[in-house]
């Protein structure tokens, strides 16, 4: 063991040190070393101790010497470390690490305010005194050596762990140091599990000795100690290893002999065992004697022997325990089990016969006893027969007995000392022959069995039977039993039963009756179900009681029931609601008979029926039922995804409520019915509503407050229930069953507001909470405007308020004031200057309404809206510039003519034929054309293609009309209106094409209208109404359908432009006039379509061929109306690009369209005039051979509409007689006799 060198204060030993132990201080390492008779200090400038010592210091060894030490400071050499001593505080310096350290870690003992003086120039340890102390830390103020300055207070814990300084343990000795092992004896083994200690720095290693006549050193330096080979008896030691004390080694010990090993049991085995007793041999290891245990309790046993004959009864179990003993106690018991044999069992008497004299007789061997030990012994009338007495044979012959004497015979087995007698047996030898005896007769109906046994006589030598009927032999033989045949039902016999046995004849005589013949039977079919019936029968009377047998047939094929002695029969396996003939037939004594019964089999259950309802996130409701079956006997099984529903499985019920689903998820319901043994299914997929989501909440300042406004989805629909808190207070004013809105206002600007939303459906709640910042409300801004023919530009300027430098502008444009739309992309989302927008492609003179918006954040928008009006456009052409050059007849507005009541064309020169009135309208039914006819003049008019245009003029997009599916809509023709101004009634017809798009993108819709002055007099003349034309408004302005004419529109929605700058170009294709010969002149011969732009709102446009007399004249509106807002559109002509073709009178009218992102409405004006003579009739050419013309309205097929976004047309067509040339009117004013109205 390492030298110890302790410091002293005050000859109080307070810190000892390991010699040759390296010891780190505040700055370097020092240790300390026994050299000779000297104690040397070596000072180190690094942490290692390595290399040569800064300072070396002696002090002499073993003298109590200050070392240089300011008094009364002094280290000494000693012999053993300090130990804790009760009533001072302890604690441990380690050097690394506490466990590492051990053993050679210092040690302090320090009295309760000990001060050590500050030693400045001393390198072992500064100055402190405890101010506070438990039995788990101590606190210490810790000086520092350079200076003797305060270093502060520190706590130290008992716990061993790198506290700062390298302290541990540090606690208050509350008791003398002792120590106390645990260990217990297995075997030969001492095993110690631990060594409990109050050491300051336990855990301590220990040394283990046990005593074999002194102590042996077995584990040294451990903490446990498995200690094998011992003597039977011994004792334990332990002591602490390592760190002797003052005052002797601590230790714990028991007596030498006080370990005692426990005696053993080595073998237990069973000897014999009879039906008494059983022997056993054992034996052990260290014993003083055996104990023994019998069926789980004590027995006296042989203590002292190594065998032991244990008793016990007959068959008894025996569970024999022994265990060895000695002064440690008693080892583990060994076991063995044995049954005792079970008493011989009672012998029985298998067979005997006698003779006159003598009885042999045989009996069955008795069980149990000991194997191999039974006799057994004869007697008669209880007198032992010598010759059978202790045989081990199973059969004897008495012998010497008398003629006709009663006997008792007896047997009786022994074995194991034990004897049983078996039951005695009645036998007699033989008498002398008397009448024999009839035991037993049968009576059928045709036959009679009789059965006969002798009376006396030895039976050894044999009996002969003689049997007659009415005084007739029908029997000899040695058989004792006859059947008499050839009888009559119900009719009496007398039998004579004859026995002769060794020379000796006797009889005995009887009179029996033969049974009645079998009835018809009866049958009934009970139980009828649908697969299954039962048959009930029974003979109606007379047969042989038992002999009765029944066999049953099924619509003339065999059942099981054949040949039966029952009187029912299950019939399986039939048809559901069919009907069946059953057939009983029954046999009896070889009578036959039978009987037929009908039933209808229950018609089988039918397919159920499956309803869910109540559809939740978690449950639904499954209602069902079923019809026919078996009344009573429906019973329902319901299963989701595979699994039977508990409650709902073969019930009665048509409900079954399924929960505990999971949202949103689709389930397989099946109900399944059984009915009788049918089993059908129906079943239906179903998903749960997916839980609610959470609330969508907008959040936007207005004027009046703050506004909230949320919604969610999913859930079960309409059941959402929702609750607004604002700054943790529940808003009652905002509703709670709807998606909804509520204001919130109680607040300043500049306040913050958490917002939250709670949406609960179904037991399922979501949250959502938001953070609102408030400000002052965004100002609206000041317009300027600059307006002109077809633009408006504008300015405006800042809003003020809002969220700092978050404002944006938008401008709308609207024509209603309500409905403004984002006409330009550029004029979105503008944030800086300068800020203004751009207008253009208006129509003129019109009042349009202009709205800039200041977007802000989550404020509403602030808007601010002007009302101004395009200026008039100065007309580009001139049709008149008076009301001469409009033939007198109308009006010059704007360089054309405006006609009066009962005129039309271009200069207002072509009058209404007094015989036109009839307009025949042929639809064609898969495309969007109409052929017009009207006093047998005709002409066609249709839509041909809708092109999507670049700005260089190229296509992007061709959608040939034509070549889509349309449907046909003509419902609505032939209604009666009245006129808006006179109240005068007309005719109304309305044609509607639409298209059967199978995509999303778009969809287009036609409408053709057509005015008709009603026919309403018995003559069939028209009403005297002088109006000749219906108003209507279309994009800002009021215009006149003329009677007769043609208006169509044209509506297409979700158009998907390629760009932005792309126009449409929709082209309308016109006919050149046909006469009612069907005579034409060809494009070549005839002239081009002209169109006129005589003023901003109107486009003139004229088709036809003057020598033949008959023109299209056309008004076409200027203005559309895209997405609500009414725009300049523009028009020309294209002719046909090979004049030879079949289609060279026709030719093409395009409606430019510019971009749109909702909708457009155009309005074209056209009108029809005929050829007329100076009193108005018409000049029909004579068409020999050709088909008249049927006059009349034609009306064309309905098919269905598909709606869209869209661009509508309206046009109206007038078939007119023109001249071009002015100096045609005179002459046409005199061919004119009287004004009438136009069709």
């Amino acid at each position: 063991m390492p030298s110890i060198v302790k410091l002293s204060f005050e000859n109080q030993d307070i810190l000892n040190y390991v010699t040759g132990q390296c010891y780190i201080k505040p700055s370097g390492s020092f240790k300390i070393e026994v050299s000779g008779g000297s104690i040397v200090r070596s000072l180190y400038a690094n942490d290692y101790c390595s290399g040569a010592p800064e300072i070396t210091k002696s002090v002499a060894k073993d003298v109590c010497d200050d070392g240089n030490l300011e008094a009364p400071t002094y280290i000494r050499y000693v012999s053993a470390p300090v130990y804790p001593t009760p009533g001072f505080n302890y604690y441990e310096h380690y050097i690394s690490n506490c466990n590492a350290d051990e053993p050679n870690s210092a040690r302090v003992l320090v009295a309760d305010n000990l001060f050590l003086n500050c030693v400045s120039n001393d390198e072992l340890t500064a100055g402190l005194y405890v101010s506070a102390a438990t039995d788990s830390q101590l606190e210490m103020n810790i000086y520092s050596p350079a200076g003797c300055s305060m270093g502060g207070t520190m706590v130290y814990t008992k716990a061993c762990q790198l506290n700062a300084g390298g302290v541990t343990r540090a606690q208050r000795v509350t008791a003398i140091f002792s120590l106390t092992p645990s260990y217990y004896v297995s075997g030969s083994q001492i095993i110690v599990t631990s060594v409990t200690s109050n050491y300051p720095n336990s855990p301590s290693r220990y040394n283990f000795f046990y005593y074999n006549g002194g102590w042996q050193l077995v584990c040294q330096a451990a903490l446990t100690c498995t200690i094998s080979g011992i003597p039977q008896s011994t004792g334990l030691r332990v002591e602490l290893f390592g760190q002797p004390v003052i005052g002797g080694i601590p230790s714990w010990e028991t007596a030498t002999n006080q370990i005692n090993l426990p005696a053993t049991m080595n073998s237990l085995s069973l000897i014999s065992y009879t039906t008494k007793q059983a022997t056993i041999s054992y034996s052990g290891t260290y014993v003083s004697n055996y104990v023994f245990s019998l069926n789980g309790g004590a027995h006296s046993g042989c203590p002292s022997q190594t065998t032991c004959v244990i008793s016990g009864s007959p068959g008894q179990r025996l569970d024999i325990g022994v265990a060895a003993q000695n002064a440690a106690g008693v080892s583990a018991y060994q076991y063995t089990s044995v049954t005792l044999y079970q008493s011989v069992s009672i012998p029985t008497i298998t067979s005997i016969s006698s003779t006159t004299n003598s009885v042999s007789l045989s009996w069955s061997a008795s069980l149990y006893g000991v194997p191999g030990l039974t006799t057994y012994t004869v007697k008669f009338n209880g007198i032992t027969f010598t010759p059978c007495q202790s045989i081990t044979s199973l059969s004897c012959t008495v012998t010497g007995l008398a003629i006709g004497t009663s006997y008792t015979m007896t047997v009786t087995a022994t074995n194991d000392g034990t004897s049983v007698n078996g039951p005695g047996t009645p036998i007699s030898t033989f008498a002398a022959l008397s009448d024999p005896s009839i035991t037993a007769s049968t009576t059928k109906t045709k036959s009679i069995t009789v059965t006969y046994a002798p009376n006396g006589g030895d039976s050894s030598k044999g009996y002969t039977w003689v049997v007659l009927r009415n005084g007739q032999q029908v029997y000899s033989g040695s058989n004792t039993q006859t059947v008499v045949t050839g009888l009559s039902p119900n009719t009496a016999y007398t039998i004579r039963v004859q026995c002769t046995n060794d020379g000796t004849t006797k009889f005995v005589e009887t009179s029996l009756t033969t049974v009645l013949s079998i009835h018809t039977p009866s049958i009934t079919l009970s139980n009828v179900l649908t697969k299954t019936m039962l048959a009930t029968f029974g003979v109606g009377g007379g047969g042989v009681v038992g002999d009765t047998r029944y066999t049953v047939t099924l619509n003339g094929s065999p059942t099981t029931c054949t040949s039966q002695t029952t009187t029912t029969c299950s019939l399986t396996g039939l048809t559901p609601n069919t009907l069946y003939t059953v057939s009983v037939s029954i046999s009896n004594d070889g009578d036959s008979l039978s009987k037929d019964a009908q039933a209808t089999t229950v018609k089988a259950v039918n397919t159920p029926t499956l309803a869910l309802s109540s559809i939740t996130t978690k449950s639904m409701i499954a209602t069902y039922g079923s019809s026919d079956g078996v009344v009573g006997s429906t019973r329902y099984t319901v299963s989701i995804n595979g699994t039977n529903q508990v409650g709902c499985i073969n019930v009665a019920t048509t409900t079954c409520t399924l929960i505990n689903l999971v949202h949103n998820t689709y389930y397989l319901v099946r109900v399944t019915v059984t009915n009788n043994g049918d089993t059908i299914l129906s079943e239906k997929v179903q998903p749960t509503w997916k839980d609610v989501s959470q609330p969508l909440v907008q959040i936007t300042q207005v004027k009046s407050g703050v506004l909230i406004e949320y919604s969610s989805t999913d859930g079960i629909p309409n059941q959402t229930v929702y609750q607004v808190y604002v700054n943790n207070a529940l808003q009652e004013s905002c509703p709670t069953t709807t998606a909804a809105s509520c204001l919130y206002s109680t607040f300043s600007p500049g306040d913050s507001l958490n917002i939250r939303v709670v949406a609960t459906n179904d037991d399922d709640t979501q949250t959502t909470t938001s953070t609102f910042y408030t400000y002052t409300y965004p100002s609206q801004v000041q317009i300027a405007n600059n307006t002109l023919v077809n633009d408006i530009s504008i300015n405006w300027t800042s809003s003020t308020g809002g969220f700092p430098k978050a404002s944006s502008y938008s401008a709308f444009i609207s024509f209603d004031g309500v409905h403004f739309i984002l006409d330009t992309p550029n004029c979105q989302n503008i944030t800086v200057d300068p800020m203004e927008c751009h207008f253009s492609g208006l129509v003129s003179d019109t009042n349009y309404f202009i709205r800039v918006s200041v977007i802000n954040t989550d404020f509403e928008w602030v808007n601010t809206t002007i009302e101004t009006r395009t200026l008039r456009d100065t007309p580009k052409s001139f049709i008149c510039q008076s009301a001469s050059d409009c033939s007198n007849n109308g009006e010059c507005l704007q360089g054309s003519c405006e006609c009066n009541a009962g005129w039309n064309g271009l200069i207002c020169n072509a009058p209404k034929p007094t015989d036109q009135q009839d307009v025949i309208v042929k639809p064609v039914q898969d495309k969007p054309l109409l052929e017009v006819t009207i006093n047998g003049v005709s002409y066609e008019f249709s839509l041909v293609t809708i092109t999507e245009k670049t700005m260089d003029d190229e296509s992007a997009f061709i959608m040939s009309l034509a070549n889509e599916t349309w449907a046909l809509d003509s419902s609505q023709t032939n209604i009666t209106v009245n006129h808006p101004i006179d109240q005068s009634q007309l005719i109304k017809n309305q044609w509607t094409y639409s298209l059967l798009n199978t995509s999303d993108d778009y969809s287009i819709s036609i409408v053709f209208i057509l005015y008709e002055k009603k026919h309403d007099n018995v003559d069939g003349s028209m009403t005297n109404s002088t109006l000749d034309t219906y108003p209507y408004e279309f994009a800002g302005d009021t215009f006149n359908v003329k009677y007769g004419s043609l208006k169509y529109s044209l509506k297409i929605k979700k158009w998907n432009f390629k760009s932005v700058l792309n126009t449409l170009e929709i082209s309308t294709t016109l006919s050149t006039p046909k006469d009612n010969c069907g005579n034409t002149k060809s494009a070549a011969g005839g002239q081009l379509p002209t169109i006129t732009n005589t003023n901003e709102k109107t486009t003139l446009i004229t088709l036809g061929n003057e020598k033949e007399e008959h023109h299209v004249f056309g008004k076409l509106i200027n203005r559309a109306l895209l997405d609500s807002i009414p725009k300049k559109i523009y028009y020309k002509t294209v002719e046909p690009t090979d004049p030879s073709s079949s289609s060279s009178d026709h030719y093409s009218l395009l409606t430019l369209v510019p971009y749109f992102s909702k909708d457009a409405d155009l309005d074209p004006d056209f009108s029809l005039l005929l050829q007329t003579n100076m009193d108005g009739t018409v000049n029909l050419n004579d068409c020999s051979g050709s088909n008249a013309k049927n006059l009349g309205l034609i009306v064309g097929l309905s098919v269905g509409l598909i709606s869209a976004a869209g661009i509508g047309i309206g046009s109206t067509i007038y078939f007119k007689k023109l001249k071009l040339q002015r100096q045609l009117i005179a002459k046409l004013n005199a061919k004119l006799s009287r004004t009438t109205t136009p069709a």
